[in-house]
């Protein structure tokens, strides 16, 4: 037996090695974790975020980025000298399941802070207390201030949002049988602040009051006061146990020069031109013909309008619209000069956000811009139509444009069509159930902005047309 065992005692030995290691490389492996450390965040030179798309967290407008959440995360990674790796999802399980795999570093995209959700990720950043209410007109009396007053009144409502379910269990809860919800698929959140701010036919509105608080800031006919749910704490969210990124984090944002700006509506959620201008000095504030010259520029329109193929007065329009023929003009969107034209638009054409104060450079750049998109549509033959659409990808970006053809296809509306076709589902590019559509490629946009865009240059080279032609 002492012989079996000694010849046993070997390959015993061997195998209890074997075992050890196998256990020591689990043991290894268990311990890896699916985050990067700060250390090797700062060793790739890039900041890996997700986002959803929305007009608070993250979207593009005329190409380049937008939202509260993205201006934020862009002071960060800037004051680190960090590039960002922005990765855009429709979906919030998608960002979790990222965030698990190791796949980004980050959600700018703020998470409810709740007991089941603190198991397994780690938060970080600024906190946001954030609830539903029902905006209204403060002209309007008596304000709503309980929410039995609900009783009787209609609420608009973006199409399947929190805020739709939300009403829809009061409804329930307080046996609010006069309740009318009216849920909207042609008005995103923002439209629907905006027209309650303006007292439009919409008067009451239920969102959430990131939004609604910013808008209140810059809009006093606002009142939010009427909470419709608990609020609850959000913030971005990391991978669990990601302590190196979270203390960065915290530590960037305690700091008081590094505290949340107060937003503006009009810099983050794109701008309206007609309020934009109000109080600005202009020798044109409104559209006129004095001495038989639009503008001062009118020469330069004329002769770049040549290399456009378009009437002159179209490039004229745009100058109006966008800058009060102020060539000097930063707009809140970060627009330049007599064109409007973006610094990335510029970049691409090799002009600097400086040069884009120069009218003659701006026209020039704004001309290369409208040459490019308008061949993107050479296969819609109707010329009136190409100009539409060439003038929607000039205000809101050509992406916007091809998701609205996209969109307009898939429901089977025609796509090289401006009314009747893709206008109506750029219009639809601010609600969540078609800007997280799968076709949608560039997420949400205010359609509404761009619509209003298309029609007034349309409009006015067209007022400007007539009134050269009478000699006026």
């Amino acid at each position: 037996m002492s012989r079996h065992f000694s010849r046993l005692a070997p390959l015993l030995l061997l195998i209890g090695m074997l075992s050890s290691c196998i256990q020591t490389r689990k043991e290894r492996e268990s311990e890896k974790v699916n985050y990067r450390k700060w250390s090797e965040i700062i060793a790739s030179d890039t900041l890996r975020v997700g986002t959803v798309t929305s007009p608070t967290d993250f979207y593009f407008y005329r190409g380049e980025p937008f939202g509260l959440e993205y201006q934020k995360v862009s002071r960060f990674a800037e004051a680190h000298k960090l590039k960002l790796d922005i990765k855009v999802t429709g979906s919030r399980d998608s960002l979790m399941a990222w965030i698990t795999s190791g796949v980004i570093d980050l959600s700018i995209t703020p998470f409810a802070m709740t007991s089941e959700i603190s198991k397994s990720y780690d938060f970080a950043g600024i906190v946001d207390t954030i609830a539903l209410v029902v905006v209204q007109n403060r002209s309007i009396t008596p304000l709503l201030r309980r929410v039995g007053d609900l009783d009787g009144k209609s609420i608009y409502v973006s199409s399947n949002s929190p805020a739709e379910m939300r009403l829809e269990q009061i409804i329930a809860e307080a046996a609010l049988d006069s309740l009318h919800i009216l849920p909207v698929d042609s008005l995103g959140d923002v439209d629907l602040i905006k027209s309650v701010a303006d007292g439009d036919s919409i008067r009451y509105a239920a969102v959430d009051t990131r939004l609604a608080g910013l808008f209140e800031r810059h809009h006093p006919t606002l009142d939010t006061e009427l909470r419709i749910s608990v609020p609850l704490r959000y913030s971005w969210m990391l991978h669990k146990g990601n302590q190196s990124l979270t203390e960065q984090i915290s530590r960037f944002f305690s700091s008081s020069s590094n505290e949340e700006e107060e937003g503006d509506p009009d810099r983050l959620l794109t701008m309206e031109s007609g309020n934009y201008f109000k109080g600005l000095r202009s020798p044109f504030p409104t559209p006129t013909i004095r001495q038989g010259a639009i503008s001062p520029y009118d020469e330069i329109f004329m002769q770049e309008a040549k290399r456009l193929g378009w009437h002159w007065t179209y490039l004229a329009a745009i100058a109006f619209t966008e800058s009060r023929f102020i060539p000097d003009i930063v707009a809140r969107s970060g627009a330049r000069g007599l064109m409007g034209v973006m610094p990335a638009t510029g970049r691409a054409y090799g002009v600097s956000k400086d040069q884009l104060l120069d009218p003659l450079t701006a026209v020039r750049v704004a001309v290369n811009c409208l040459r490019d998109n308008e061949k993107s549509f050479s296969n819609i033959r109707d010329i009136h139509e190409r100009e539409c659409f060439t003038l929607a990808a000039y205000n809101a970006g050509y992406g916007h444009v091809l998701d609205a053809m996209r969109l307009a296809r898939k429901y089977s509306a025609p796509d090289s069509v401006w009314d009747g076709g893709v206008r109506e589902y750029l219009l639809l590019k601010s609600t969540p159930k078609y800007f997280n559509d799968p076709v949608v490629k560039y997420g949400y946009v205010r359609g509404s902005e761009t619509v209003k865009y298309v029609d007034n240059i349309m409009q006015l080279s067209a007022l400007y047309q007539g009134a050269k032609s009478k000699g006026k």
